[in-house]
């Protein structure tokens, strides 16, 4: 037992004690002086029923003692039942003393008891509400932590988005200068490039001799704003290079990455064009590494307008003798593109050269 549960219950023995003996005193003080008389206390102490029964016996009448042996023993007990009468009222008022004194220490202990519990419970709770009190505080501490914590990161988030829009704009405005600037550098850079082709178209075929010494891909520059024809002869003299071989198809290759937005085309009709001012077994070469699908997207474009058929027809003959199985895939895109291709008449095919 801890010090001050100890303490605490001496403590509330001593009050029970005072309350006691201050009881007591308080009996015999009102006693003394009259406040308090054995009919009080009866009226406190007994119930209505036990006080009717006490009345009535206070006032029956005296009953003959019971006989027994003759005069003496009548005698005996006349005198027996006169003490008992003269001693009947000391004996009550001391019983009831004694009921009120049982009566008044009965009460002191309950209430001490009682007191004891109460304080206990208060205790109990006391403790339970000061817990209680104490983590509130601290969530609440943690609250305005997380408030003051919150607040700095949107102040900073904030911040940071104020800064990036300011970048945005920043760079937003970079880009269209330097956009702005490209767009006049690409229109000089084409109008140099069709002003320096138009050379080379008066040069002919001596515009080789200094093409040759450029990269292909500076080459097919030149070439994609070049009248078709005159590149097409170009491209034939290029083949035609003994000291540089290989370059033409260099140069084709780079034809198929140059963009022709700027010349209201696409890739597959200026080479469409370009095949249809070359020779047939050059175009071979060209088509050689490239798919069944390109070749059938070259064909269509040629055949439109019906301008280059023959030059179709060519290249078609020439893809049956060399890879009949490749002539066929070639053969069945272009029936099956039949909005395009259906009015374009088809090469002679001889028998069994489509099972091959």
């Amino acid at each position: 037992m801890s010090g001050f549960i100890r303490t605490l219950v001496y403590g509330l023995a001593a009050i029970a004690v005072v309350l006691l003996a201050g009881g007591v005193t308080m009996l015999s003080v009102m006693r003394g002086n009259g406040t308090i008389s054995p009919e009080k206390v009866r009226s406190l102490v007994l119930s209505p029923e036990e006080l009717a029964w006490l009345e009535a016996m206070k006032n029956r009448k005296d009953e003959p003692a019971e006989q027994r042996g003759g005069h003496g023993a009548a005698g005996h007990g006349a005198t027996s039942h006169g003490d008992a009468g003269v001693d009947r009222p000391a004996d009550e008022e001391a019983l009831l003393t004694h009921i009120a004194e049982l009566a008044n220490a009965s009460r002191a202990t309950q209430f001490v008891a009682e007191l004891k519990r109460t304080r206990q419970s208060l205790d109990e709770n006391r403790i339970l509400l000061d817990r209680q009190a104490s983590e509130v505080q601290q969530a609440r501490a943690e609250l305005i932590r997380l408030q003051t914590r919150l607040q700095e990161r949107e102040q900073a988030l904030a911040e940071r988005e104020k800064t990036l829009s300011a970048e945005q704009a920043r760079w937003a405005g970079i880009q269209a200068d330097a956009q702005a600037k490209v767009n006049v550098i690409g229109e000089a850079e084409r109008a140099r490039l069709r002003d320096q082709a138009k050379l080379f178209e008066q040069m002919k075929d001596n515009a080789w001799l200094t093409l040759r010494r450029m990269e292909p891909r500076e080459i097919a520059g030149y070439l994609a704003v070049m009248d078709g024809k005159k590149a097409a002869r170009l491209l034939v003299v290029a083949a035609q290079d003994a000291e540089s071989p290989g370059i033409a198809l260099a140069i084709h290759r780079e034809l198929m990455r140059v963009d022709l937005k700027s010349k209201g085309s696409d890739t597959i009709q200026f080479m469409a064009q370009l095949y249809g001012f070359m020779p047939a077994e050059q175009v071979m070469g060209y088509l050689a590494t490239s798919t069944a699908q390109e070749v059938a997207d070259v064909l269509t474009a040629m055949g439109q307008g019906g301008g280059q058929l023959k030059k179709r027809a060519e290249i078609l003959e020439r893809l049956r003798t060399s890879d009949p199985k490749r002539e066929l895939e070639v053969q069945r895109i272009l029936a099956a593109d039949k909005p395009v291709a259906a009015n374009i008449p088809q090469p002679a095919v001889a028998p069994g050269a489509g099972s091959k």
